[in-house]
């Protein structure tokens, strides 16, 4: 709709153009709007509006990780790198970095294992890893700036591309989550060597919403054993080396007027989780959302 917008603005000879966000941080989807360049400014705004109350007062609010400006002039999201190696057609749109119009930024740097290859900064979307930026690693540390900062989680991955020209991320750091002061918490994400806390849980995300006699899965990300062995390694096979365990199932319940369901003794304080309707970790259930367990509970992103 918002190319839709600009096609008639344009025609009428009004400078119009695209923001977009690749992913939203904390939900699902992406999304785009207009601005128009008017009087030495830009002034964002939704056009074709399919509701009857404008929606952009909503998105203007909203947390965003990276946001971009479509122009024909601009150079790719993501350069060459400093070889000449053209990246992955995934980051190779036209487009401004303007995410510190829309949100507080940081700028960060991380270790990744992944020596001067093209890596992306990924939020978690649809169920999995999905880039809102690239850069290029420089030996084993990467640097992305105008970072989204209001308690996002990120974490690095590796792209490769298939016959179809589409591809997988593959993680080549931990994930971790950018303050607004700028700080970086890392997210622990070694399996359980004793006794653990139990998770109680009333929702999908973080408002209530089960139903009652639903057989759920809980999920942890943690190191994945697949990656290592031996077999795995002569083959040569590409294996993400993080990956979502199941810790089991359990069925949700009616307590005291709540709905409810408890896993017991496999909480770890900072460990990162995810809440299913599904067994099979690529088969996730849209609204879900990964959350860090602490002390006082569930604290979801």
């Amino acid at each position: 709709m918002s190319n839709l917008s600009n096609y008639s603005l344009r025609a009428l000879g009004v400078p119009t153009t695209s923001d977009f966000t690749p992913r939203w941080p904390k939900g699902d989807n992406n999304h785009a709007w207009n601005t128009v360049y008017y009087e030495g400014q830009w002034h964002s705004f939704m056009g074709c509006e399919a509701g009857a109350e404008p929606s952009w007062d909503g998105i203007k609010s909203s947390i965003f990780g990276k946001v971009y400006r479509k122009s024909f002039s601009a150079e790719p999201i993501m350069g060459p790198s400093p070889d000449g190696t053209e990246p992955p057609r995934l980051m190779r749109v036209a487009a401004i970095d303007v995410t510190s119009e829309y949100t507080t930024v940081s700028d960060i740097e991380i270790w990744v294992d992944n020596p001067s290859q093209a890596t992306y900064l990924c939020v978690f979307n649809f169920g999995a890893w999905r880039a809102v930026a690239g850069a290029w690693a420089d030996g084993s540390y990467v640097s992305f700036s105008d970072v989204g900062n209001k308690d996002i989680l990120y974490c690095a991955t590796r792209y490769i591309e298939n016959d179809t020209g589409w591809g997988d991320h593959h993680t080549v750091g931990i994930p971790f989550v950018l303050h607004q002061d700028g700080s970086v918490e890392n997210i622990y994400c070694c399996p359980r060597t004793g006794p653990g806390t139990d998770i109680v849980l009333t929702g999908w995300n973080n408002r209530p919403g089960l139903e009652a006699g639903t057989e759920v899965t809980l999920f942890q990300y943690m190191g994945n054993e697949a990656a290592f062995t031996g077999e795995a390694l002569a083959s040569g096979e590409i294996i993400d080396p993080m990956a979502w365990v199941s810790l089991g199932t359990g069925e949700t319940v009616d307590l005291d007027m709540e709905i409810t369901v408890t896993f017991d003794g496999v909480g770890i304080e900072s460990g990162l989780y995810l809440l299913s309707d599904n067994e099979d970790p690529d088969e996730f259930r849209e609204g879900s959302r990964p959350f860090i367990w602490t002390a006082d509970g569930p604290v979801y992103y």
